[in-house]
């Protein structure tokens, strides 16, 4: 699908929707209020997290993603097309609970082998400067990335993340990234001081998110998904974390959803600072 496509089919599609709105109003009241008639379509009907009582807003949304996938020194891209919609499955199911998903608006093949060893610090800037879709989800796709291990990345600023082949084929780590993509910390975030298990700090400290208890990294989580460790914060108490959630650095198959906590700060965060994307 061409970028031209995918923006007729949001005109298209917000034509009819505005059209539709119209009229049911004008039916209802006779009028339409030019601040009803401009308002953002999002829908307000609560969805549950599994295990949890605290709703949260759908959001009813399709967000663009231009994918560049780099080749190496032979013109290769080493990944194919199978993985990457495998992947794009699972990032889509794990943002389901808000009524949030992904697809794929434009994709192309950059010859430039450069940056298959793909160097954070250096070629960020200049990769996205060139290749940049405006307001669509760039993902670049790469074979490694510098300086290790890192899998993949992306920041609350700026509209891209880069992941490496050993991300698409993992079954949280594109989910992960997205969730620092609209904003969500590591759950051991230590940056603004490391959160106790009483939860008494959960506000400031940790990843500021209080249905996401403390926990640590590298974290002692064995083969079985158990915590097999005895460590304790700063009063003592002993770490008793979610095991493998999908902001943690526990082994993918352990993996567990983001909390209602987690999908509310994406939300906000979306709302307040990343809806031009379309």
């Amino acid at each position: 699908m061409s970028i031209l496509s995918c923006k007729h089919y949001y005109i298209v599609l917000f034509f009819l929707i505005g059209s539709f709105s119209a009229f049911s109003q004008v039916k209802k009241s006779g009028t339409v209020s030019p601040k009803q008639s401009n308002k953002r379509t999002t829908q307000t009907a609560s969805v549950m997290q599994a295990g949890s009582t605290a709703p949260t807003k759908c959001l009813n949304k399709k967000l663009s993603l231009a994918v560049h996938i780099i080749t190496d020194s032979l013109n290769h891209t080493n990944v194919t097309q199978a993985q990457i919609n495998t992947a794009l499955a699972t990032l889509n199911t794990d943002f389901a609970p808000i009524c949030l998903s992904f697809f794929i608006c434009k994709q192309d093949t950059i010859y430039n082998y450069k940056y298959y060893q793909f160097d954070q610090v250096k070629e960020t800037p200049e990769v996205h400067a060139i290749y940049e879709v405006h307001n669509m989800i760039n993902v670049y796709i790469v074979g490694s990335i510098v300086p290790a291990p890192e899998a993949g990345f992306a920041g609350k600023i700026g509209d891209y993340m880069v992941l490496t082949h050993g991300c698409l084929s993992d079954g949280k780590c594109w989910s992960h990234e997205m969730g620092h993509f609209f904003s969500l910390a590591h759950t051991f975030e230590i940056a603004n001081g490391a959160e106790l298990v009483n939860e008494s700090n959960c506000v400031a400290a940790g990843d500021s998110i209080c249905d996401t208890p403390a926990d640590i990294n590298p974290a002692p989580v064995n083969g079985a998904c158990q915590w097999t460790g005895a460590n304790t914060d700063a009063n003592g108490n002993y770490y008793t974390p979610i095991i493998g959630n999908i902001m943690s650095y526990h082994p993918a198959p352990c993996k567990t959803p983001f909390t209602v906590g987690q999908l509310n700060k994406i939300l906000n965060w979306y709302l307040s600072y990343r809806n031009y994307l379309y």
